[in-house]
């Protein structure tokens, strides 16, 4: 069914996860360091850097997986994974982190 690699902290098979069109960043440039993620030079992109996104089963970096509460069913949670970049980047942009 699953695994989880074993240098990941947090997770064990059978946590609820997802994974968003931003599949995770490189941690080498500039914008990565600064903690503005979603601006990395070498972003991961599931489907189009490796392998994923409509799969049945995949391999992704733990640091793009999205923690899912049990009581979310997966169709509420759907639009988050995918339109979440959009909410985080109004929300970035906005100066409400800062």
């Amino acid at each position: 069914m699953g695994a989880v690699g074993s240098g990941v902290i947090g997770r064990s098979v059978g946590t609820r996860v997802g994974i968003g069109w931003f599949g995770g960043h490189c941690g080498r440039w500039e914008p990565c360091r600064r903690g503005c993620l979603i601006d990395c030079r070498n972003p991961h992109i599931p489907g189009i850097t490796y392998d994923g996104g409509y799969a049945e089963a995949m391999v992704a970096p733990a640091d793009a997986l999205a923690l899912m509460p049990d009581g979310l069913p997966p169709a509420e949670a759907a639009p988050l994974l995918r339109a979440g970049v959009t909410t985080y980047n109004a929300l970035r942009e906005s100066g409400a982190c800062r």
